[in-house]
């Protein structure tokens, strides 16, 4: 890798200030606060001991280990490779090393959980206190739309649509930053409308999955909560994996490619696809109820 010709060093203050500059301008681009923490936290490991441009490859690499997830070093290097554009704009540096190191190819694997576990996950969970009941009617919401948990964490009470049974999901919470609607269920509708009565009344109108507190719920909560209640009941499923197991079986239970898209909030048809490649038990089913040599066999013995 190409080593960086020029670097600035840096005071203390000015990495706070270009820090926050570059904060600053991503809220004025409408970037979600998710992201927004996300790119705080990724800028703080990487400057932890002091900020300058000293050696910035040897940052990436300290900051970039090939151990993590390919999403989650997706997601810093986006961070890094957006930061350093800024500094280049800003004169602080003459180029971007980050560009010079590439996206991991992300890759969706698929969760093939049985309804059963599925059942026994969910009735794991401890309903009877308020984080429980938040926690199930989290899970039951994206079981039943397909909404990322970023995008359930998000939501307010009045982006449930109870005249249309619809999720209104704001371009703010979205990944792709666009609007879209989804379908909703009369029984999960039921189930958070039940949830959003157990709240204090200053808390009606505040974030639909909140803390115990009243205050927003972190996205790294709920995946500890979901550790925790994988660890206790045998079956290992994450909130992501919600929202997998959605899309598997629209897929299984008969639904297109392209509506799912829609639902997903997908932005390629590349990505959705993934779920129509069923595990070798679903060809196997539906080969056995479409295949040529069975149908001709039944009709050939139903004539004799």
């Amino acid at each position: 890798m190409a080593t960086v010709k020029r670097v600035l060093k840096i005071g203390e203050q000015a990495k706070n200030d270009y820090m926050s500059m570059f904060l600053d301008l991503q809220k004025q681009k409408g970037v979600t606060e998710n992201t927004i923490i996300s790119h705080r936290h990724a800028l703080g490991s990487m400057f932890r001991d002091g900020f300058n441009t000293n050696d910035l490859n040897g940052k990436l690499q300290r900051s970039l280990p090939k151990n993590i997830s390919d999403s989650y070093y997706n997601k810093k290097l986006n961070a890094y490779r957006m930061f350093f554009d800024f500094l280049v704009k800003q004169n602080v540096i003459t180029f971007n090393p980050a560009l010079e190191w590439k996206y991991k190819k992300h890759s969706i694997k698929v969760t093939d959980i049985d309804d059963q576990d599925v059942k026994r996950f969910l009735s794991g969970i401890d309903k009877r206190t308020f984080s429980g009941y938040r926690d199930y009617a989290f899970a039951m919401l994206i079981l039943d739309t397909g909404m990322r948990p970023s995008e359930a964490l998000g939501l307010m009470p009045s982006d449930i649509d109870p005249l249309y049974m619809e999720v209104n999901l704001r371009p703010e919470i979205t990944k792709t930053g666009t609007f879209r609607r989804v379908p909703l269920s009369k029984i999960v509708f039921d189930i958070i409308n039940r949830f959003i009565g157990y709240k204090p009344n200053e808390w009606q109108y505040g974030i639909l999955f909140c803390s115990s507190t009243g205050k927003e719920l972190r996205t790294a909560s709920i995946q500890d909560r979901f550790r925790k209640l994988s660890k206790e009941t045998g079956i290992d499923i994450s909130p992501y994996q919600l929202r997998h197991i959605f899309a598997t079986t629209y897929i299984r239970n008969g639904g297109d490619t392209f509506s799912l898209q829609q639902i997903l909030g997908h932005t390629s048809t590349q990505m959705t696809r993934v779920y129509v490649n069923l595990n070798i038990k679903d060809l196997h089913e539906k080969h056995k109820r479409v295949s040529t040599i069975n149908n001709f066999i039944q009709k050939r013995i139903r004539k004799l």
